[in-house]
């Protein structure tokens, strides 16, 4: 009789705590998800609003406003921010505490494309359009060539990878055969740059160069400097 009561006493605590975990379980799967957490992994993130992101996030289902954890598709939420022209990548979770949580990593624009369609160009060389909500200040790039994109990226990735370039280029000029021109701040003139061969020692030049010219006022004495031949800049009246 003793051992018969024990067992009931043993199925009674099971069938309780089966019915607590049942309810937990419940619960926490129709826990309401919120938006309560968005990581952007880099500075660089005023092209996209943490309130865009949340547009994204919060879903709707059967025509209720808010998503349970159990419904909430998170690839597709993914999916839709990775389609942002403006965000490199994106990952979704569901955090322990039933919040959604979202690491966003905005593309860099490093120019500009001036045309009929502006638009910027990323350090990987993807285009994507302006927005209203912020205007990037990189070099212009004119007279756009598809074909010079690499070279135009890597041309743009040094300029924007020193403080000196990147405060003195505010555009930059697409020729023929993969060769530029530059166009630095409060200068009318042409500087040609050529192609993007021996870039490193062109750049290094035209920077010693340049604090001459402030000095001695070249810049206005010459209407064109030209970086392409080795270990010198060669100025035109």
């Amino acid at each position: 009789m003793h051992n018969v009561k024990n067992n009931l006493l043993v199925i009674l605590g099971f069938l309780v705590l089966g019915s607590l975990f049942a309810f937990t379980n419940h619960r926490n799967s129709n826990r309401v998800t919120a938006s309560d957490k968005i990581i952007f992994t880099s500075e660089n993130n005023l092209f996209i609003s943490e309130s865009l992101v949340n547009k994204l996030l919060i879903q709707k289902h059967n025509n209720a406003s808010i998503t349970t954890k159990e419904t909430l598709a998170l690839d597709s939420i993914e999916n839709r921010l990775r389609n942002i022209p403006h965000v490199k990548n994106a990952e979704v979770y569901v955090s322990v505490n039933g919040l959604i949580n979202a690491k966003i990593t905005p593309r860099k624009a490093i120019g500009r494309i001036y045309s009929s369609n502006p638009r910027y160009i990323d350090e990987e060389g993807f285009e994507m359009p302006l927005t209203s909500q912020y205007a990037e200040r990189v070099p212009l790039v004119f007279n756009y060539k598809s074909e010079s994109k690499e070279n135009l990226v890597a041309l743009l990735q040094k300029i924007d990878g020193s403080s000196f370039f990147k405060q003195l280029v505010v555009g930059l000029y697409c020729e023929e055969k993969s060769e530029f021109r530059l166009k630095i701040r409060d200068y009318k003139g042409s500087i040609e740059l050529g192609s993007i061969d021996n870039l490193d020692t062109k750049l290094k030049n035209f920077k010693v160069f340049y604090a001459k010219a402030i000095k001695d006022e070249l810049f206005k004495k010459y209407r064109k400097i030209n970086l392409q031949i080795t270990n010198q800049v060669v100025c035109t009246k």
